[in-house]
């Protein structure tokens, strides 16, 4: 009976582990000149480096998307971390960014970029959810 028992503790006490550490998810949505590009979504651990790369190849052009994310915990537990490295290649722009953003999860943030002549500008949004 103490054996029943104690697998029954040791079970609810991985369960309340694995609630506390649970993934993030993170949606994202990339713009150029406010035409979206890509919007990828990743799930990822805290503390983990997670990549994602979208790749299209068609006669007309030729594109490449890749993000890597490390997502953490903040002591506000209604809070996220993330230190993003992006990368965006065509036929005709080439943009590599790396924000660090802290956001309240389940609300976007966005950043706005641009090129040194003003002429190109780029938009990052981001949603952070709890998994």
């Amino acid at each position: 009976m103490h054996k029943y028992i104690e697998a029954f503790l040791l079970f609810l006490f991985s369960q309340s582990i694995l609630a506390e550490v649970g993934g993030i998810e993170i949606q994202s949505q990339f713009y150029l000149n406010g035409k979206l590009i890509s919007k990828p979504s990743i799930i990822t651990m805290p503390g983990e480096t997670s990549e994602i790369v979208v790749e299209s190849d068609t006669s007309d052009s030729k594109d490449k998307f890749e993000m890597k994310v490390i997502a953490n915990n903040t002591e506000n537990k209604s809070d996220v971390a993330m230190n993003f490295d992006i990368s965006y290649l065509d036929q005709k722009n080439e943009i590599k960014a790396s924000p660090r953003i802290v956001t309240k999860l389940g609300e976007q943030t966005i950043i706005h970029m641009q090129d040194e002549s003003g002429k190109k500008k780029y938009e990052f949004r981001v949603i952070a959810k709890r998994r």
